[in-house]
């Protein structure tokens, strides 16, 4: 990880604002942002300074070998996974439900024997979609379990803002996509599509609700 990178990540952990950080510096908003984006880079005093600020040794904020820096690599790596493999879950499961309905959909009352293979490959489409719902509810379980525990126990620090950011897009995403299918669906509703991902939503949520508490607990003993 470069510089760069380093102070930006250091300063979100700790959900400090550029000013904040450049008031401790005694210097402007702009030379912040300056650094962050890499465009210039602090000299040795400044680097001394920010150690101070954030309790770590100089070598590890050069060289991006702080504990604290490869949690938190480790967990957005994590989180940026787990978030497209949901959406992906959530796009594959709702298009294979939608085409079930819109190109091998089963006509009223008895099935004619010409007709069967039409209604084994409808079957075959909700089974496949079963298999991937029940993998979102398991897998969006079993992430956010793993994310809660890697920021409970101090490993890494992420701010309540990008937690706040990420949980709302991934919430936004996993309700769009079954939503938009069930407007299309001219048999079923949204509101059928949409059971899964809204457990999952309500998890996600519930999930960074118990964690913000076991912070606030962890922070009250110390």
């Amino acid at each position: 990880m470069k510089i760069h990178e380093s102070l930006r990540e250091l300063r979100l952990s700790r959900n400090l604002t550029q000013e904040q950080v450049a008031e401790k510096l005694n210097v402007t908003r702009q030379t912040i942002s300056s650094f962050e984006t890499g465009r210039t880079r602090p000299d040795i005093d400044t680097l001394i300074k920010y150690c101070e600020i954030f309790g770590i040794e100089l070598d590890s904020l050069i060289y991006g070998c702080d504990k604290e820096l490869k949690a938190n690599r480790r967990i957005k790596i994590i989180a940026v996974a787990l978030f497209a493999l949901l959406a992906a879950l959530a796009l594959t499961a709702s298009l294979l439900f939608l085409s079930a309905q819109l190109f091998f959909s089963l006509p009223e009352g008895g099935m004619p024997e010409e007709l069967m293979p039409l209604w084994q490959a409808h079957w075959k489409l909700i089974d496949i979609w079963k298999v991937l719902d029940s993998c979102l509810n398991f897998l969006s379980f079993a992430g956010f379990a793993a994310l809660l525990l890697l920021l409970v126990s101090g490993k890494g620090r992420i701010s309540l803002k990008v937690k706040l950011v990420y949980c709302a897009l991934l919430s936004a995403v996993l309700i769009l996509i079954p939503v938009i299918c069930g407007l299309i669906d001219p048999r079923f509703s949204a509101q059928e599509y949409i059971l899964t991902e809204a457990i999952v939503t309500i998890r996600l949520w519930a999930y960074l609700g118990l964690e913000e508490f076991l912070l606030y607990i962890k922070k009250r003993r110390k």
